[in-house]
């Protein structure tokens, strides 16, 4: 059931607030106000980090640099399997006090539903004052369960932190921002991605195992593999292809792949493309599901409705690929090429072959 917060949950703060790209850029000498203002040093908050086995996601930087604007005393909670390079690695990051590490006792994946359980069990332990994640896939699955759990409501596309319990939130597809008082005990904090981040080292913390719930992996996944090649995470990637509805089948979206490996890319696909079983929803690109700022976008059979415009409009440039010249995406785009996608296709793959 989806949890609708009342008027106890939030205050609107009406004062004027001008918005800014960076999560971490405040107004001269902002940030002595904010230390002030800090929770006190029994307060513990838990940052949930992302990783891709080996390293740790750009946008866990993000979350680490805004929750040293709201304590000093953080622990980080690590999903999933990885190895001891990345619990080390945040350990030593500024403000983090404890690193918790979650591995997955049934290696099968790492269901949202369990993980969900682990941070509960974290929190009946360390009793935090705020849990805060990124706005990707993982974030946007799991922290509204949690907020769910806790009768709290779920605080989304945050992109600045002013205190402890006031946000500044991205609303009408990034065209405006709003300011809001959070009053409750706990503070479910989805941030946006695509932010600037700082790199602070501080002292080693030590890392431990995540308490687990007897019986709580009663969830596995199943795995959907398109590729053996390693490309890069949709959050991390300087170039992502994007499928759309017009590749018509899920045999056609896997031909992306051929050009992703010659670029080094991501895949993602539309939500068109994954409602229609093309891929799988963990490649959706959009508001709906993951937003991304690449230096690199190229989106093949895309339309460009507004809910995938938004979750691409701050790549550096975009290429529109499609043969309908009226297609919403050639508005936004850089550069366009209407042509049919079973001609662009095989005609891009010659290109980055030969030249």
């Amino acid at each position: 059931m989806m949890m609708v917060p009342t008027l106890s949950s939030f205050f609107l703060d009406t004062s004027e607030y001008r918005p800014s790209n960076n999560l971490l850029d405040y107004k001269k000498n902002s940030s002595t106000a904010l230390d002030s203002k800090r929770l006190g040093a029994g307060k513990e908050l838990s940052v949930i980090a992302e990783h891709n086995i080996k390293h740790i996601t750009p946008t866990t930087q993000v979350i680490l640099a805004a929750a040293r604007k709201i304590s000093d005393n953080i622990i980080v909670l690590i999903p999933g399997t990885t190895n001891s390079t990345v619990a080390k690695y945040l350990s030593t990051r500024k403000g983090v006090s404890k690193v918790l590490t979650a591995e997955n006792v049934d290696n099968d994946g790492f269901p949202e539903e369990n993980f969900t359980s682990t941070i509960l069990a974290t929190h009946k332990i360390h009793n935090f004052s705020h849990i805060i994640g990124v706005s990707s896939q993982l974030g946007k699955s799991v922290l509204p369960r949690v907020a769910a759990k806790l009768d709290v409501p779920a605080v989304t596309n945050i992109v600045n932190v002013k205190t402890p319990d006031t946000f500044v939130r991205s609303i009408y597809a990034g065209k405006a921002f709003m300011t809001i008082k959070v009053m409750d005990p706990v503070k479910v904090i989805i941030v946006k991605e695509g932010c600037c981040s700082s790199n602070c080292r501080g002292n080693q913390a030590p890392i431990e195992s995540a308490p687990i719930e007897e019986g709580l992996y009663s969830v596995k996944s199943q795995k959907m593999r398109l590729n053996k090649s390693k490309l890069p995470l949709l959050v991390d990637a300087k170039t992502v292809i994007c499928g759309g509805g017009g590749l018509q089948s899920s045999e056609n979206f896997l031909k992306l792949y051929e050009v992703a490996n010659a670029l080094d890319a991501a895949v993602g696909a539309t939500k068109s493309a994954v409602d229609r079983g093309f891929a799988p929803k963990s490649l959706q690109v959009g508001q709906i599901g993951t937003t991304i700022a690449p230096d690199l976008y190229i989106g093949i059979g895309v339309s460009g409705n507004l809910e995938h415009i938004t979750g691409i409009k701050d790549s550096r440039v975009i290429v529109a690929i499609n043969k309908d010249c009226n297609a919403p995406l050639f508005k936004v785009a850089d550069f366009g090429v209407v042509m049919d996608l079973f001609d662009a296709l095989p005609t891009l793959k010659y290109l980055l072959r030969h030249f």
